[in-house]
């Protein structure tokens, strides 16, 4: 994934039971993000009247159906977040320094070539 700063994502599929659901983030995935502020993005497998996230503490998020107290279904969901070890700022400026060739490098190839 491109984006103007550096994320990880995780992918993973739950299960609607009475209309709601409990989804802990995966362990090794929360080690290495900032679990304070994330995303999480639902995809409903059947017609479950709207699932939506209700809350995202730092272990794991709650689902819900919206008008569907009684549904029971999977769904997937997608959760991106912040890299834990990356403090770049947002489209923070990198300088990449010129590269240096010297004719007797293998795999340069000249315009005589």
């Amino acid at each position: 994934m491109e984006s103007p700063e550096s994320w990880f994502e995780d992918f993973g599929t739950g299960y609607l039971k009475n209309g709601q659901a409990e989804v802990p983030l995966d362990a090794e995935f929360a080690s290495i993000v900032n679990r304070d502020d994330y995303h999480v993005f639902l995809s409903e497998y059947d017609d479950n009247n709207a699932l939506y996230v209700t809350n995202r503490p730092s272990a794991g998020f709650a689902v819900r159906s919206k008008l569907s107290p009684t549904a029971t279904t999977t769904f997937s969901y997608r959760v991106v977040a912040k890299r834990k070890d990356v403090t770049g700022a947002r489209f923070e400026k990198v300088v990449i320094p010129a590269q240096r060739h010297s004719s007797g490098q293998s795999g340069v190839i000249s315009d005589a070539e």
